[in-house]
């Protein structure tokens, strides 16, 4: 049962990235700077983690999904952070 919400979750937070498009401001529609490049970054890593958690719940070997998981995040952070270093140059 809690496998299927968090999958459920998951799919609104996805359809809700799309909600973004039509946000209204002062002068313009649509997604920001910030939304850009803060909240739809973050709403991945959400996503992310309500997909992961019913696999790392229903895996015999809970250890190692952990530990790859945690290697994939860190890996991933490094190369976004790498390449915001690069294009502040």
């Amino acid at each position: 049962m809690a496998v299927i919400l968090l999958l459920g979750f998951a799919g609104w937070v996805y359809l809700g990235n799309y909600e973004l498009l039509f946000k209204s401001h002062a002068f313009m529609t649509g997604a920001d700077y910030v939304d850009e490049k803060f909240t739809l970054p973050l709403r991945w890593l959400l996503i992310f983690s309500f997909v992961a958690l019913p696999l790392v719940w229903l895996s015999k070997f809970k250890q190692a999904v952990i530990v790859v998981l945690s290697v994939l995040f860190c890996s991933g952070a490094a190369c976004h952070c790498s390449r915001r270093l690069r294009a502040t140059k």
